[in-house]
């Protein structure tokens, strides 16, 4: 707080107008008029450096002790998102997708019984009802039995969203939520919630967890029939009687029993909420402007009776379906999941954002609505129905619409999108550089001259990890047809131990790879080499023209660190087969001088790859 950052005079003073706002129900109206009046453009503050770290708000999620979510130490933040990124991985959700095939059928049961009927009906309870039932199939192997039993639902939904409104509350209370620390007054507050809220789901989570373990010791041909998350947790996690009896976020490997518990709960209070509010907001949208209403039927019908897909719809098959994802996409543009701000404290120092002085210690933040709704990147119709625009035949335009959304808004299945999304939060930092320097790096850089400083601050980078892409400080059409030919040049320049063929990482795109006789070679980077099947870069022609690039870890360390950095790594790199650690995406050159520095960063990195010697040790 400072009263010389621009916004309202009682911001300057307290938190407590945004507690009162909450209280209310119209934060998201009057912050829509704030940042009308005061917006900048802020996105650099997620991931910058790591120097922002989580503020205050985030501690009045911690009831339960602090989780995935609430942890506010970015390095045990890193390591518990590390010990379950598997877990969460896309590829790991699609095997559970026939999960939720069971609930469905119920739930097509239950909407055509009533259909007959000609009942009004509360849909939206029904979808909740669905989405809870859906989270325990994945996680446990079996319902809350919400479907089948509507007053259950209804109350522990209801107690649910009272709890999550005060926690809300409390979050925002910056300014006096020293209460969090203070475990005599967070008995009071979990008392007050009572047992029908989010103690309710750590009852159900606590059971779960205690029946499997049981399940394990005593009956295990049983234990492994469970494909389930809570087997895969358990599998994660350690016996050891340190961790179980364990709170809070261990340092080691396994995960403790408390933290699988927490993962448990968070399935209830973050997968299963924003699962229900997406569905809800995708039918209320649909269903109120018929003319999309009529062309979602005829596409479904159309692609039942071609035998292109069939019900209930998978992922596989909804990515058959273009008026679908569109329409998708645009309930998820106008209903984000996420209403608050995500607030984050400058660091020591201070920062400046467009010109504002932001003084240590100012929390800030971003509105994923304000984003959603920007006139500069969806026209002037962003405030209003169109899933249209996702369709158009400008791919430049497309393609800007989906990054700058949130983490796998192309993902199409509403529920395996939104686990998907949990994927994002537990990903890698994107220009931490503590790997490169660790004990056993390879030494040495393959870069001819130091960086320079690149101008200006870095460009926004996609929230999601696919695409990864850039979606601002764009090159011009002049200076992408030389960008085109960077490649090129470099083959010319090292036709001996390089070549060009498709890229194995984006399959549409021309990739330079080292030769087929060097990549069987035991000379030079072995393990790296043959991690990314010997594919050294690739240009993203056709959008942004940035690159991806395999360099050393030191040359991966003065990309990222030079000055604002003329790159950063991809969240997924380290994690996934074929994205090693030194797996970077370098910034779209603007000018030639920058041009040029990207030229030595692509032979640094076929030079590093084919075994040649380094430039300095």
């Amino acid at each position: 707080m400072d009263p010389n950052v621009p916004g309202p005079k009682l911001a300057a003073l307290t938190t407590l107008w945004q507690t009162y706002a909450v209280y209310q129900g119209d934060l998201s109206v009057r912050l829509h008029a704030l940042h009308a009046k005061y917006a900048h453009d802020i996105g650099q503050i997620y991931g910058y450096k790591g120097k922002f770290i989580k503020g205050p708000f985030y501690r009045g999620w911690a009831l339960f002790g602090t989780g995935h979510f609430s942890e506010r130490n970015e390095e045990k933040h890193r390591i518990a998102r590390n010990r379950i990124a598997s877990i969460y991985s896309l590829n790991n959700i699609l095997l559970l997708e026939s999960q939720c095939d069971t609930c469905s059928s119920v739930l097509f049961q239950k909407l055509d019984e009533l259909a007959e009927k000609s009942a009004i009906t509360d849909v939206s309870g029904i979808l909740a009802a669905y989405a809870y039932d859906c989270m325990a199939r994945l996680g446990f192997g079996e319902t809350l039995g919400f479907l089948s039993d509507e007053m259950k639902a209804k109350n522990a939904i209801y107690e649910l969203s009272k709890a999550q409104r005060t926690m809300v509350i409390l979050g925002t209370m910056t300014t006096i939520n020293w209460f969090s620390s203070f475990r005599p007054i967070v008995k009071i507050v979990l008392k007050l919630l009572g047992r029908k809220g989010p103690a309710l789901f750590l009852t159900y989570a606590q059971t779960y967890v205690q029946e499997r373990m049981r399940l394990r010791t005593d009956d295990p041909f049983r234990y492994e029939q469970h494909k389930d998350l809570l087997n895969q947790f358990l599998e994660h996690g350690h016996t050891g009687n340190d961790l179980i009896r364990g709170n809070g976020i261990t340092m080691g490997k396994e995960l403790s029993i408390q933290e699988i518990i927490k993962n448990c709960i968070a399935l209830f209070m973050a997968g299963a909420d924003t699962t229900s509010a997406t569905m809800i907001a995708f039918l209320r949208f649909v269903y109120a402007h018929p003319p999309s209403l009529v062309s979602l039927r005829k596409e479904i019908d159309d692609a039942v009776r071609e035998g292109r897909i069939t019900l209930p719809l998978s992922y596989s098959g909804s990515k058959t379906l273009p008026f679908y994802n569109a329409c998708l996409k645009e309930a998820m543009r106008l209903n984000p999941v996420i209403g608050m701000p995500l607030q984050r404290v400058v660091p020591k120092g201070g920062f400046q954002i467009d010109g504002d002085f932001y003084p240590e210690g100012t929390c800030i933040g971003m509105v994923p609505q304000e984003v959603h709704t920007d006139p500069s990147i969806f026209g002037d119709d962003a405030n209003t129905w169109n899933p249209n625009r996702w369709l158009s035949g400008n791919k430049n335009e497309l393609e800007r619409y989906n990054l700058t959304l949130k983490p796998g808004y192309g993902l199409g299945n509403i529920l395996v999108y939104l686990i998907a999304l949990l994927f994002k939060i537990i990903a890698r930092e994107t220009i931490s550089t503590a790997e490169y320097i660790a004990p056993g790096e390879i030494r040495g850089t393959w870069l001819p001259r130091a960086l320079p400083i690149r101008t200006g601050r870095r460009p926004t980078i996609t929230w999601f990890p696919v695409p990864h892409r850039q979606i601002n400080q764009l090159a011009s059409t002049v200076q992408t047809e030389k960008i085109n030919q960077t490649l090129r040049n470099v083959l010319e320049e090292k036709e001996a131990m390089v070549e060009l063929r498709r890229s194995e990482h984006e399959t549409h795109l021309q990739g330079l790879f080292v030769k087929k006789e060097v990549l069987a070679s035991n000379e030079g980077p072995i393990k790296t080499r043959r991690e990314c099947y010997g594919e050294i870069a690739h240009i993203h022609s056709g959008f942004d023209f940035s690159f991806h690039v395999i360099l050393s870890p030191q040359d991966c360390k003065q990309v990222i660190d030079k000055g604002e950095g003329w790159g950063e790594r991809h969240s997924c790199s380290g994690r996934l087969k074929g994205l090693p650690k030194e797996y970077l995406l370098i910034y779209a050159p603007r000018t030639q001088t920058e041009l040029d520095v990207v030229t030595d960063i692509v032979r640094a990195g076929a030079d590093f790859l084919s075994g040649q010697p380094a430039c300095e040790v």
